[in-house]
């Protein structure tokens, strides 16, 4: 082995300039700038699916496409081209789209549910292809290697393993084809080389891990990020974790070699939070039963004692929470304004669900019961699309008084009884049937409700014929928990 200090890697050394560590959520960030392009219908299916998300970065997006068109046209025919956009009302998101009038076999879905490295996730829930790569959005791969990788996969149909090869530094000669597990200022891994990788026709061998620049895998072998991941950092090492947790591997292909664009002279366009890396770092060892003190102990050296055990008690509060359990947290808003106000901010940081909560608008100018029924319509579809096991959708936080909070907050171990459970949270009152504030349940239930009308005639003509969304739910789904506050 022949270790290499990610300083001997243009931008793999430390992150940028510290900003102030925060937990400050991703998800109450939301710029209503520009219209949200729509999605790109899905094509023909295809062998393989080459993903990437992106955060405004058209030019890295445009030369990635163009030079897998123009230096491997032998696989056009075999591959769907993938873009998710994590910035959809971002300057970037128009040009993204239009490229779907150019190129036949590319795909466009703007997404707005999770920002950061995880939101890689979403290209297996987009993909129309039994085999995925993800790359990420300014990755450029040698002539020959997308072919040999569609033929692995032929080779090995059935595979559970995560395939990785090795990063091409810029002198187009020397390898690094492997993570050491090594903290390094701010990162788990530290580039190394492995003899057996820099022959490009060289056997596969197992790693422990590697940057996520570019990996590839059977779309049903895909274990997924922790959904309550947010911001960016702390793939590495978890991911392959997980991976040997659930009977793969990870292997370096030798020839299957990527070169990555580290430098950015102008600065990333997207945050970069110190407080996002601890988090996730620590949501996901403990997810996989990996000792979460080295974490702790390399965040408190690299930015101070007191700052990163306040940071770090903060997600322990979060982890050990009853909500902490539901794959997926949505929040319908009908104010005036797309991002909660004070109030609600504070009610999400009692749950501990600031971090990852996902407001969805409702529509103001249809009837109350009809927006209902288009939000719980929409958080349900977002949900499926995720391919969550578990959602609660919040409403009404305005009626929501500290009874109705602490039964909320206890809901999980009842959703979690019977066949997948399901769990409507009222209010107190005199009206019938009382004012619901949220509604919790399983796959049976985002499964049945996205099945609702997407659009304001539909709905209004199925609220006219129906009874209420609740009795509907339940009718659907079967036996409930109801927890009235």
């Amino acid at each position: 082995m022949s270790p290499l200090s990610n300083d001997d890697l243009p931008g793999v050394g430390p992150p940028p300039p510290r900003p102030a560590p925060t937990l400050a959520s991703r998800a109450l960030d939301t710029d209503v700038s520009r219209a949200i392009p729509p999605a790109t219908p899905p094509r023909s299916k295809r062998t393989l699916c080459i993903g990437m998300s992106t955060y405004d970065d058209y030019d890295g997006v445009f030369f990635s496409i163009q030079a897998i068109r123009m230096y491997h046209p032998e696989i056009l025919d075999e591959i769907e081209i993938l873009v998710v956009d994590n910035h959809p009302t971002g300057p970037a998101a128009p040009a993204l789209k239009s490229l779907d009038e150019t190129i036949e076999n590319y795909r466009y879905v703007p997404n707005t549910d999770v920002i950061g490295s995880v939101a890689k996730d979403a290209v297996f829930g987009e993909a129309n292809a039994d085999f995925v790569l993800v790359m990420d959005c300014h990755v450029l791969f040698p002539p020959g290697v997308l072919r040999r990788l569609i033929d692995y996969f032929r080779i090995h149909p059935e595979t559970n393993d995560l395939l990785q090869g090795p990063l091409l530094r810029d002198d187009l000669g020397s390898v690094a084809t492997h993570f050491e597990e090594i903290w390094d200022e701010g990162f788990f891994g530290r580039w190394g080389t492995d003899p057996r990788g820099t022959d490009p026709d060289g056997a596969p061998f197992e790693i422990r891990a590697q940057g996520t620049g570019a990996f590839a895998c059977r779309r049903e072998a895909w274990p997924g990020f922790n959904r309550r991941m947010r911001g960016f950092g702390a793939e590495e090492g978890y991911i392959h974790e997980k991976f040997r947790r659930a009977g793969g591997r990870t292997l370096c292909l030798p020839f299957l070699r990527w070169m990555h664009r580290f430098a950015r002279p102008l600065g990333a366009p997207y945050p970069m939070r110190w407080g996002d890396r601890i988090r996730n770092h620590l949501i996901g060892w403990n997810e996989v039963g990996l000792d979460t003190s080295p974490v702790r102990a390399h965040f408190a050296d690299l930015l101070g004692q007191v700052e990163v055990e306040s940071l770090c008690t903060a997600v322990e509060n979060e982890i050990h929470s009853h909500l902490f359990g539901f794959d997926a947290v949505y929040y319908l808003s009908a104010g005036p304004s797309p991002t909660p106000n004070r109030l609600e901010r504070q009610i999400f940081e009692r749950l501990y669900i600031a971090e990852r909560v996902i407001v969805i608008d409702v529509p103001v100018e249809a009837d109350p019961e009809v927006g209902r029924l288009l939000g719980y319509r929409n958080a349900m579809e977002r949900a499926r699309k995720a391919r969550v096991e578990s959602v609660l959708v919040i409403e009404r936080l305005d009626e929501m008084g500290d009874d109705a909070l602490e039964t909320l907050r206890c809901a999980l171990p009842s959703l979690r009884s019977g066949d997948a459970g399901r769990v409507i949270v009222t209010t107190e009152g005199d009206s019938d049937p009382p004012a619901t504030v949220a509604i919790a349940g399983g796959r049976r239930m985002i499964e049945a409700m996205t099945d609702l009308p997407g659009t304001v005639e539909d709905a209004v003509a199925w609220v006219s014929r129906h009874e209420r969304l609740e009795r509907f739910a339940l009718r659907s789904i079967g036996p409930r928990t109801h927890l009235d506050a």
